[in-house]
């Protein structure tokens, strides 16, 4: 038995020894269990989020990616390189940057941060006055920091630019931050709706689409270019959740229907926020006309990225090819 100066240990002591001993293991368990979850959590490379953009080609087209990095991660893009030809970044540093990529959202171990690549179309590889389109799922990155990584980055598609005659007016458009947009339009002629397209197939459960066809209602729209405020049932139908929205599903319409010269169409639009997708696109709205010719009205379609922990947490497992 252990005396100290000629007497046993206080039992006390002894106790506290015991709950110091415990607290100070429990305290190296967190911290090995926090270590480990850090470096699980580490990127070996950026994950860039999908994209799904189609742009017309003009002079000039500017494209932005989104993608995770650790926050230690100081590295540049310096290059795109798509079908052999290098696409270079716009600056990169904000104002206040002292040589730091800005990032668009903080999480616990990662940043969301964004490039913008300018689309030259004298470097687009389309022949001028061609009528093919030109599109890309993958993209080589050239990093100031380590090796180039090809990534793919969802879709982006370019196509030449359309001139057709009109035979629907935009009056009104809008969205919001709740995943949602709207546009009114008029038609100029008796026109026939043909169906609607979403470019990419593998979007199709994640866009949903409503159309609303009463004129009554629609009509006050008119007012709009007199000066008058939007219409209450208009701001009320933008900020209800979706499944109460009045409309119907372009899954349930018969089509094809017709629409009178100077009826409203009003078509409503919902991204799935779960999916976490970059959408800049639009949504392809066929028909023709009582004389029989054809034409295709686009609604733009927009979905920028805003993520949660979990949606880090999730993409980075499935990256690690499995889900947390």
């Amino acid at each position: 038995m252990l005396f100290i100066n000629g007497f046993p240990p206080n039992g006390g002591d002894i106790l506290k020894s015991k709950y110091l001993w415990i607290f100070l293991g429990l305290i190296g368990i967190s911290w090995i269990f926090n270590y480990t979850y850090y470096q699980y959590n580490q990127l070996d490379k950026p994950i860039f989020l999908k994209h799904y953009y189609v742009n017309e080609i003009y002079d000039e087209n500017q494209l932005t990616f989104y993608y995770l990095t650790n926050k230690d991660d100081r590295s540049l893009i310096n290059y795109v390189r798509i079908d052999g030809v290098d696409f270079y970044p716009q600056n990169q540093f904000g104002m206040w940057s002292n040589n730091i990529p800005p990032y668009v959202q903080e999480f616990r171990h990662h940043y969301l941060r964004s490039v913008t690549i300018p689309f030259s179309k004298q470097i687009i590889p389309i022949k001028d006055g061609s009528n093919m389109a030109w599109s890309f799922e993958d993209m080589e990155i050239g990093f100031s920091n380590q090796p180039p990584s090809m990534v793919n980055i969802g879709k982006v598609q370019f196509s030449p630019i359309t001139n057709q005659e009109r035979f629907l007016e935009s009056r009104m458009s809008s969205s919001n931050n709740q995943h949602r947009s709207d546009e009114s339009l008029v038609a100029l002629e008796s026109v026939i709706i043909e169906g609607f397209d979403i470019p990419f197939p593998e979007l199709n459960d994640d866009i949903e689409v409503k159309i609303n066809l009463n004129q009554k209602k629609l009509k006050e729209l008119e007012d709009l270019r007199n000066g008058k405020e939007i219409p209450k049932w208009l701001n009320e139908n933008m900020q209800a959740d979706w499944n109460s929205v009045k409309g119907i599903s372009i899954k349930e319409i018969p089509f094809p229907f017709t629409l009178e010269k100077n009826e409203w169409l009003n078509i409503m639009t919902f991204t799935n926020p779960e999916a976490n997708n970059v959408i800049g696109l639009g949504l392809r709205m066929k028909g023709k006309t009582i004389d029989g010719k054809t034409f295709t009205s686009k609604t733009y379609i927009s979905e920028q990225p805003y993520l949660e922990q979990k949606d880090v947490d999730e993409i980075i497992a499935e990256s690690k090819g499995g889900k947390e």
